[in-house]
């Protein structure tokens, strides 16, 4: 998988680099180069991370080409999700425990 490098073209994102750090440690070789629509028109498949939405597909860029969702991209969300999952399922269990404290008298 190729993505830019946070050279000053793209933000640094948080999802971006959550979803890099999960593929290389899922196996996958990750690469930061710079990419360019030529390689974007040979590409497989074509994808974007965000905070809020996860990872989305690249269906289509104008004068570019066209992309289906790709098997490389569905894991990078299905692990983006689980790991989001296990975050939230980690700030709860934090939450519940410092609110259970709280109402227990110290001795």
């Amino acid at each position: 998988m190729l993505t830019p490098p946070t050279d000053g073209r793209i933000l640094p994102g948080l999802a971006r680099g959550r979803v890099i750090r999960l593929l290389e440690q899922a196996g996958f070789d990750v690469g930061e180069q710079r990419v360019t629509l030529e390689a974007m028109a040979r590409a497989s498949e074509v994808f974007l991370t965000n905070s809020l939405r996860g990872v989305e597909w690249v269906h289509t860029c104008e004068g570019v080409g066209r992309w289906g969702t790709g098997p490389v991209g569905a894991r990078a969300r299905a692990l983006f999700e689980e790991d989001r999952t296990n975050h939230l399922t980690r700030e709860r269990n934090d939450v519940a425990h410092i609110a259970a404290r709280a109402g227990t008298p110290n001795s």
